[in-house]
Protein backbone atom coordinates (compact mmCIF):
# COMPACT_ATOMS: atom_id res chain seq x y z
CA UNK A 1 0.00 0.00 0.00
CA UNK A 2 1.29 3.62 -0.78
CA UNK A 3 0.46 6.95 -0.16
CA UNK A 4 0.29 9.47 -2.48
CA UNK A 5 -1.52 13.28 -2.35
CA UNK A 6 -1.42 15.76 0.47
CA UNK A 7 -5.36 16.62 1.46
CA UNK A 8 -6.10 16.38 4.81
CA UNK A 9 -9.38 14.17 4.58
CA UNK A 10 -7.97 11.78 2.11
CA UNK A 11 -5.06 10.90 1.20
CA UNK A 12 -4.10 8.50 -1.66
CA UNK A 13 -3.92 4.01 -0.26
CA UNK A 14 -3.28 2.30 -3.54
CA UNK A 15 -3.80 -1.78 -3.05
CA UNK A 16 -3.76 -3.89 -6.18
CA UNK A 17 -3.42 -7.46 -6.46
CA UNK A 18 -3.69 -10.49 -9.84
CA UNK A 19 -5.46 -13.74 -9.70
CA UNK A 20 -5.25 -16.04 -12.33
CA UNK A 21 -7.86 -18.51 -12.47
CA UNK A 22 -8.25 -21.87 -14.19
CA UNK A 23 -9.10 -21.53 -17.95
CA UNK A 24 -12.54 -21.45 -19.18
CA UNK A 25 -13.78 -23.98 -22.06
CA UNK A 26 -14.88 -21.85 -24.99
CA UNK A 27 -18.19 -23.46 -25.15
CA UNK A 28 -19.38 -22.23 -22.04
CA UNK A 29 -18.88 -18.16 -22.66
CA UNK A 30 -20.95 -16.65 -25.73
CA UNK A 31 -19.50 -13.66 -27.46
CA UNK A 32 -23.09 -12.10 -27.12
CA UNK A 33 -23.00 -12.41 -22.79
CA UNK A 34 -24.45 -9.31 -21.31
CA UNK A 35 -21.53 -7.86 -19.60
CA UNK A 36 -23.01 -5.49 -17.77
CA UNK A 37 -25.24 -8.50 -16.13
CA UNK A 38 -21.70 -9.80 -15.16
CA UNK A 39 -20.78 -6.88 -13.75
CA UNK A 40 -24.49 -6.03 -11.81
CA UNK A 41 -23.91 -9.74 -10.25
CA UNK A 42 -20.17 -9.10 -8.98
CA UNK A 43 -20.86 -6.08 -7.65
CA UNK A 44 -23.47 -7.26 -5.41
CA UNK A 45 -22.13 -10.44 -4.45
CA UNK A 46 -19.08 -8.29 -3.43
CA UNK A 47 -21.89 -6.53 -0.97
CA UNK A 48 -23.16 -9.41 0.06
CA UNK A 49 -19.63 -10.70 1.55
CA UNK A 50 -18.93 -7.01 2.47
CA UNK A 51 -22.07 -7.18 4.76
CA UNK A 52 -21.43 -10.51 6.16
CA UNK A 53 -18.06 -9.12 7.46
CA UNK A 54 -20.36 -6.00 9.23
CA UNK A 55 -19.31 -3.03 6.39
CA UNK A 56 -21.53 -1.13 4.15
CA UNK A 57 -22.64 -2.09 0.41
CA UNK A 58 -20.53 -0.04 -2.07
CA UNK A 59 -22.22 2.18 -4.72
CA UNK A 60 -21.85 1.43 -8.19
CA UNK A 61 -20.64 4.05 -10.00
CA UNK A 62 -21.20 5.05 -14.27
CA UNK A 63 -17.53 5.97 -13.94
CA UNK A 64 -15.81 3.49 -12.24
CA UNK A 65 -17.75 0.91 -14.34
CA UNK A 66 -16.84 2.67 -17.64
CA UNK A 67 -12.82 2.35 -16.38
CA UNK A 68 -12.90 -0.38 -15.37
CA UNK A 69 -14.15 -1.79 -18.72
CA UNK A 70 -11.51 -0.25 -19.80
CA UNK A 71 -9.09 -1.78 -17.86
CA UNK A 72 -10.50 -5.18 -18.34
CA UNK A 73 -9.72 -4.68 -21.81
CA UNK A 74 -6.44 -3.52 -21.22
CA UNK A 75 -5.87 -6.80 -19.36
CA UNK A 76 -6.25 -8.91 -22.15
CA UNK A 77 -3.30 -6.88 -23.60
CA UNK A 78 -1.47 -6.64 -21.13
CA UNK A 79 -2.11 -8.77 -17.73
CA UNK A 80 -1.20 -7.26 -14.00
CA UNK A 81 -1.59 -3.41 -12.79
CA UNK A 82 1.12 -1.92 -15.29
CA UNK A 83 -1.25 -1.00 -18.50
CA UNK A 84 -0.26 -1.38 -21.75
CA UNK A 85 1.56 1.78 -22.65
CA UNK A 86 3.69 1.31 -19.53
CA UNK A 87 1.87 3.44 -16.54
CA UNK A 88 1.01 1.86 -13.37
CA UNK A 89 -2.93 0.93 -13.58
CA UNK A 90 -4.17 4.22 -11.16
CA UNK A 91 -3.42 6.26 -14.16
CA UNK A 92 -6.67 5.48 -15.46
CA UNK A 93 -8.14 7.42 -12.30
CA UNK A 94 -6.09 10.20 -12.66
CA UNK A 95 -6.36 10.74 -16.41
CA UNK A 96 -9.95 10.48 -15.94
CA UNK A 97 -12.71 13.04 -13.84
CA UNK A 98 -12.25 11.70 -10.86
CA UNK A 99 -10.67 13.47 -7.91
CA UNK A 100 -7.13 11.34 -7.76
CA UNK A 101 -6.68 12.51 -4.03
CA UNK A 102 -8.64 9.29 -3.07
CA UNK A 103 -8.32 5.42 -1.10
CA UNK A 104 -8.40 3.15 -4.21
CA UNK A 105 -7.60 -0.41 -4.85
CA UNK A 106 -8.03 -2.80 -7.74
CA UNK A 107 -8.28 -6.41 -7.92
CA UNK A 108 -7.81 -8.45 -11.24
CA UNK A 109 -8.32 -11.58 -12.94
CA UNK A 110 -8.28 -13.99 -15.64
CA UNK A 111 -9.81 -17.49 -16.44
CA UNK A 112 -13.40 -17.36 -14.42
CA UNK A 113 -16.42 -18.00 -16.70
CA UNK A 114 -19.16 -16.82 -13.91
CA UNK A 115 -19.17 -13.47 -11.45
CA UNK A 116 -19.86 -16.24 -8.91
CA UNK A 117 -16.55 -17.96 -9.88
CA UNK A 118 -14.53 -14.85 -9.77
CA UNK A 119 -15.64 -13.02 -6.00
CA UNK A 120 -15.38 -16.16 -4.92
CA UNK A 121 -11.66 -16.66 -5.93
CA UNK A 122 -10.73 -12.87 -4.50
CA UNK A 123 -12.70 -13.62 -1.67
CA UNK A 124 -10.27 -17.00 -1.00
CA UNK A 125 -7.31 -14.53 -2.25
CA UNK A 126 -5.68 -13.01 1.01
CA UNK A 127 -4.74 -10.19 -0.47
CA UNK A 128 -8.25 -9.64 -2.88
CA UNK A 129 -9.93 -10.39 0.33
CA UNK A 130 -8.54 -7.15 2.04
CA UNK A 131 -8.71 -4.90 -1.18
CA UNK A 132 -12.82 -5.89 -1.18
CA UNK A 133 -13.17 -5.42 2.75
CA UNK A 134 -11.39 -1.91 2.74
CA UNK A 135 -13.38 0.11 5.24
CA UNK A 136 -12.49 3.64 3.06
CA UNK A 137 -14.70 2.21 -0.01
CA UNK A 138 -18.02 3.75 -1.21
CA UNK A 139 -17.44 2.60 -4.86
CA UNK A 140 -17.06 -0.18 -6.97
CA UNK A 141 -16.90 -0.73 -10.81
CA UNK A 142 -16.97 -3.89 -11.91
CA UNK A 143 -15.25 -4.42 -16.24
CA UNK A 144 -15.48 -7.79 -17.89
CA UNK A 145 -14.24 -8.63 -21.17
CA UNK A 146 -14.54 -11.44 -23.53
CA UNK A 147 -11.55 -12.51 -25.91
CA UNK A 148 -13.10 -15.38 -28.17
CA UNK A 149 -9.66 -15.77 -29.83
CA UNK A 150 -6.99 -15.64 -26.63
CA UNK A 151 -4.02 -17.13 -27.27
CA UNK A 152 -3.10 -17.30 -23.75
CA UNK A 153 -6.44 -19.37 -23.23
CA UNK A 154 -8.18 -17.58 -20.57
CA UNK A 155 -10.76 -15.59 -22.77
CA UNK A 156 -12.51 -13.86 -19.51
CA UNK A 157 -10.79 -10.81 -17.91
CA UNK A 158 -11.92 -9.32 -14.94
CA UNK A 159 -11.23 -5.78 -13.32
CA UNK A 160 -12.81 -4.57 -10.14
CA UNK A 161 -12.07 -1.13 -8.58
CA UNK A 162 -12.83 0.20 -5.24
CA UNK A 163 -12.27 4.03 -4.38
CA UNK A 164 -13.34 6.19 -2.07
CA UNK A 165 -14.62 10.24 -2.78
CA UNK A 166 -15.00 13.26 -0.86
CA UNK A 167 -17.96 14.12 -3.79
CA UNK A 168 -21.10 12.10 -5.03
CA UNK A 169 -19.74 10.48 -7.71
CA UNK A 170 -23.00 11.55 -10.30
CA UNK A 171 -25.62 8.05 -11.23
CA UNK A 172 -24.20 6.32 -8.23
CA UNK A 173 -26.25 3.33 -7.08
CA UNK A 174 -26.74 0.42 -5.31
CA UNK A 175 -26.19 -3.32 -7.32
CA UNK A 176 -29.51 -5.47 -7.90
CA UNK A 177 -28.97 -7.85 -4.64
CA UNK A 178 -30.99 -10.10 -6.47
CA UNK A 179 -28.64 -11.15 -8.90
CA UNK A 180 -26.54 -12.15 -6.37
CA UNK A 181 -28.91 -15.37 -5.95
CA UNK A 182 -30.85 -16.62 -8.52
CA UNK A 183 -29.23 -15.52 -11.61
CA UNK A 184 -25.96 -16.74 -10.51
CA UNK A 185 -27.21 -19.99 -9.44
CA UNK A 186 -29.23 -19.89 -12.68
CA UNK A 187 -26.11 -19.36 -14.58
CA UNK A 188 -23.89 -22.05 -12.65
CA UNK A 189 -26.57 -25.14 -13.12
CA UNK A 190 -26.68 -24.19 -16.66
CA UNK A 191 -22.67 -24.26 -16.70
CA UNK A 192 -22.78 -27.66 -15.30
CA UNK A 193 -24.81 -29.44 -17.78
CA UNK A 194 -23.26 -28.07 -20.53
CA UNK A 195 -19.75 -29.14 -20.00
CA UNK A 196 -20.17 -32.50 -17.85
CA UNK A 197 -20.78 -34.37 -21.38
CA UNK A 198 -18.22 -32.30 -23.96
CA UNK A 199 -14.88 -32.85 -21.42
CA UNK A 200 -13.68 -36.24 -22.94
CA UNK A 201 -10.15 -36.86 -21.44
CA UNK A 202 -7.35 -36.64 -24.34
CA UNK A 203 -3.85 -36.52 -22.38
CA UNK A 204 -2.32 -33.99 -23.81
CA UNK A 205 -5.06 -31.56 -24.59
CA UNK A 206 -3.62 -29.43 -21.80
CA UNK A 207 -5.65 -26.02 -23.69
CA UNK A 208 -8.67 -27.92 -23.99
CA UNK A 209 -9.52 -27.36 -27.75
CA UNK A 210 -9.64 -30.92 -28.88
CA UNK A 211 -6.30 -31.22 -30.45
CA UNK A 212 -2.86 -32.14 -29.06
CA UNK A 213 -0.01 -29.53 -30.52
CA UNK A 214 2.90 -27.77 -29.62
CA UNK A 215 0.34 -25.36 -28.13
CA UNK A 216 -0.15 -27.32 -25.33
CA UNK A 217 3.39 -28.48 -24.76
CA UNK A 218 3.87 -24.54 -24.31
CA UNK A 219 1.11 -24.32 -21.91
CA UNK A 220 2.24 -27.33 -20.10
CA UNK A 221 5.32 -25.45 -19.52
CA UNK A 222 4.27 -22.46 -18.25
CA UNK A 223 1.80 -24.58 -15.86
CA UNK A 224 5.18 -26.24 -14.69
CA UNK A 225 6.93 -22.54 -13.66
CA UNK A 226 3.77 -21.75 -12.27
CA UNK A 227 2.78 -18.88 -14.35
CA UNK A 228 -0.72 -20.84 -14.89
CA UNK A 229 -3.44 -22.56 -12.84
CA UNK A 230 -5.27 -25.42 -14.41
CA UNK A 231 -9.02 -26.22 -13.65
CA UNK A 232 -10.17 -30.12 -13.29
CA UNK A 233 -10.22 -31.17 -16.92
CA UNK A 234 -6.68 -29.79 -17.29
CA UNK A 235 -5.53 -31.58 -14.64
CA UNK A 236 -6.50 -34.81 -16.03
CA UNK A 237 -5.01 -34.43 -19.00
CA UNK A 238 -1.73 -33.21 -18.23
CA UNK A 239 -0.12 -35.76 -17.01
CA UNK A 240 1.78 -37.50 -20.14
CA UNK A 241 4.00 -39.35 -18.22
CA UNK A 242 1.51 -40.73 -16.38
CA UNK A 243 3.89 -41.00 -12.99
CA UNK A 244 0.87 -38.66 -11.31
CA UNK A 245 3.34 -35.78 -10.78
CA UNK A 246 3.55 -32.45 -13.03
CA UNK A 247 7.34 -31.73 -14.03
CA UNK A 248 9.11 -31.23 -17.27
CA UNK A 249 8.93 -35.28 -18.04
CA UNK A 250 5.35 -34.46 -19.34
CA UNK A 251 6.89 -32.07 -20.96
CA UNK A 252 9.58 -34.17 -22.73
CA UNK A 253 7.41 -36.93 -23.23
CA UNK A 254 4.77 -34.64 -24.83
CA UNK A 255 7.25 -33.06 -27.47
CA UNK A 256 8.17 -36.67 -28.33
CA UNK A 257 4.94 -37.60 -29.19
CA UNK A 258 4.30 -34.38 -31.72
CA UNK A 259 7.57 -35.93 -33.32
CA UNK A 260 6.12 -39.09 -33.49
CA UNK A 261 8.60 -40.82 -31.01
CA UNK A 262 5.58 -42.17 -29.48
CA UNK A 263 3.00 -43.60 -30.64
CA UNK A 264 0.48 -42.29 -28.01
CA UNK A 265 -0.43 -40.70 -24.46
CA UNK A 266 0.21 -41.08 -21.98
CA UNK A 267 3.69 -43.01 -21.86
CA UNK A 268 3.59 -45.14 -19.18
CA UNK A 269 7.84 -46.47 -18.25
Amino acid sequence: MRKKGIAVFCGLAVLFSILFGGFPQKWQVSAAADMTNFAEEAAALTNQFRQENGLPALQLAPVLLDLSAQRAEELSQTYGHNRPDGREWFSVIEDSTLDSNCYAAENVAAGYDTPQEVVQAWIDSPTHRKAMLGEPYQYIGIGVYYLPEDTNHYYMYWDMLLISSQEPLEGARYPDSSTATSETVAATTVTTTQTEPVLPRIVGDVNLDGLVDMSDAVLLQKIIMGQVHVNDAQQQNKDCYADGVLDNRDVVVLLQFLVHLFPSLPVTV
